[in-house]
């Protein structure tokens, strides 16, 4: 008798539950597609570059699509002084 009212519990809160249930797997499952697609846009790259003022050698590291892009970022960052970009690689994180 109990493991009856016990099966008839659970599905009577599966009936009432299963929307909730069912939009969280698939929310889970989007936002694991999403994330994957993320890291395949995105790229990480050190960009290394001589301060023409001082005449030091340096890095930082940028998240880019492409490596133009990425020099173009620093571009922006480091906008206040005269450099000239040595070179620019992808890490492959």
């Amino acid at each position: 008798m109990t493991l009856q009212l016990y099966i008839q519990f659970w599905i009577s809160m599966l009936k009432i539950w299963w929307p909730v249930i069912l939009f969280s797997i698939v929310g889970l499952a989007v936002l694991g597609v999403s994330e994957r697609r993320l890291k395949e846009l995105y790229k990480e790259y050190v960009v290394t570059f001589l301060n023409l003022d001082s005449n030091t050698v340096g890095c930082d590291c940028f998240m880019a699509k492409t490596e133009s892009e990425a020099r173009g970022d620093f571009f922006e960052c480091y906008r206040n002084s005269n450099y000239k970009i040595l070179s620019t690689v992808e890490t492959g994180r």
